[in-house]
């Protein structure tokens, strides 16, 4: 049970960083404290110790004898790291320093500060060799990859990466990232046996939820029909991710947004309408009663044991799921899950900094081409046996897929896809706070709109961004 809490608490840990982080600026947000050791042995990086001086992993895996890569030349190398890992990723340290007899210091940065400490860190000048971060644009920005970092554009896993790199860890054309994992996917858990006994159609877009929560209330007056986790807030966000998926295919509305073209204030525009049709189920009861103060982990219990119908979420956070229902099995049998968007059933995609991978320059060629020999071993000999441990889909092509739980299968082949459409906006680390904002009855969706139009084009001119 400790060990189910423990992987429960670190997806939450990391979901709750995706979000509240998304689109955030430079040296805005706070450090973390100061540093601390971690079970493996690596340090832990405040925004004041995030060095490039780390304590070595030095733990070999004699399950890698058969990975092949060149020793490094001067055998060192320093990795800040994300402290949400899963298993694949500290597995990939241990097997590269094994395989190569490169010793890898490794700074794990806290995931409740891990943007502020990076981006804060980053600003004074320091850098590691290889750096594990957020492949979504508005946080790659805020690092100025043009001029930090190395252009991996050449290397054999960004043709092998599919149209991925068109929305992540890429900058004007030029991939500066390397993504082990497939990007995990947005939309809603619901209860099987509730919508089975009630007799309830499933939803297939946010404006098919008002049907729903119509239905629910008549049919099973008892459950909440969607849970709703303002209390912790980041959860508020995943509706209108949601509903502004169908919007963003191909980056599409961002890409508008950021050429001026379209803006998120616009009165008759889809994001004002998102936050409308979000207003518009909190007006008609359609959350649970506590949802001001509502915990996404008691939402996610409530969904399993049958307390609430729906629950947004995300694929990346299943184990959440598997905690509250005692077993992946068992949480397949009680939860499913569903795309949806403003009027059909998309699912926003976006990456996790867990497993992505950037070499940044160091001024120091001989380093910056050992951080390079580490990404091609990542992405090249070592990359099957990742995937096989992560239990994750493969991002790169010629890998066979490990076998995934029925959950989280359900959320990552969904049908329609699109990226986040905040997944290239800068400035969307306010977005939450305003939300709750909204929620609170003190904004109206225009004004948060307007709020988040003015906060992304601060942003922009902040950045320096072409155009701003």
């Amino acid at each position: 049970m400790v060990r189910k809490r423990h992987v429960a608490g670190t997806a939450l840990l990391l979901v709750s960083a995706l979000l509240a982080g998304c689109g955030s600026s430079a040296g805005k947000g706070k450090a973390a404290s100061g540093p601390s050791s971690n079970k493996d042995g690596s340090s832990s990086a405040s925004s004041q110790d995030a060095s490039s001086s780390g304590t070595s992993a030095g733990v070999s895996d004699s399950s890698a004898s058969t990975d092949t890569a060149s020793p490094v030349s001067g055998g060192k190398l320093t990795i800040w790291r994300h402290s949400a890992e899963g298993p694949g990723v500290p597995d990939l340290f241990k097997r590269y320093e094994a395989a190569t007899g490169t010793k890898l210091d490794l700074v794990s940065i806290p995931a409740d500060s891990f943007e502020s400490t990076v981006q804060t860190k980053w600003a004074t000048g320091d850098r590691p060799d290889i750096l594990e971060y957020h492949g979504s644009l508005s946080q790659l920005l805020a690092l100025n990859p043009a001029q930090n970092m190395q252009d991996l554009s050449n290397e054999p896993f960004a043709a092998k990466s599919g149209d991925l790199y068109k929305s992540s860890a890429a900058y004007q054309g030029k991939v500066y990232g390397a993504i082990l994992a497939k990007p995990f996917v947005f939309g809603m858990w619901y209860n099987k046996a509730t919508f089975k006994t009630a007799g309830v159609e499933l939803p297939k877009s946010v404006a098919d939820l008002k049907r729903v929560c119509a239905e629910l209330k008549q049919k099973a007056p008892g459950v909440a029909p969607i849970y709703e986790a303002a209390g912790s807030k980041w959860p508020t966000q995943i509706l209108v991710i949601n509903y502004m998926s169908e919007f963003n295919k191909d980056d599409a509305y961002a890409k508008d947004v950021m050429a001026k073209t379209k803006k998120m204030s616009d009165p008759s525009g889809p994001f004002v309408a998102g936050l409308t049709a979000y207003k518009e189920l909190q007006d008609t009861g359609c959350f649970n009663k506590d949802y001001i103060t509502g915990k996404f982990e008691k939402g996610v219990a409530d969904v399993v044991n049958g307390k609430a119908a729906l629950i947004s979420g995300l694929s990346t956070a299943t184990s959440i799921v598997n905690t509250a229902a005692g077993s992946p099995d068992k949480a397949d049998a009680a939860v499913g899950f569903v795309p949806i968007s403003a009027s059909r059933p998309v699912g926003g995609f976006q990456t996790s900094p867990v497993g992505t991978f950037y070499a940044p320059k160091t001024k120091n060629a001989e380093r910056e081409k050992a951080a390079r020999q580490f990404i091609e071993w990542a992405t090249g000999p070592g990359y099957a046996d990742y995937v096989k441990l992560e239990g994750t889909y493969p991002a790169i092509e010629g890998v066979a897929k490990p076998k995934i739980q029925a959950l989280i299968a359900t959320a990552m082949e969904t049908a329609e896809q699109a990226p986040a459409f905040n997944n290239s906006l800068p400035g969307f680390g306010s977005f939450a706070d305003l939300l709750g904002q909204q929620i609170a009855g003190q904004l109206t969706p225009v004004q948060t709109a307007d709020r988040m139009q003015k906060a992304m084009e601060q942003a922009a001119k902040a950045a320096h961004l072409e155009g701003w």
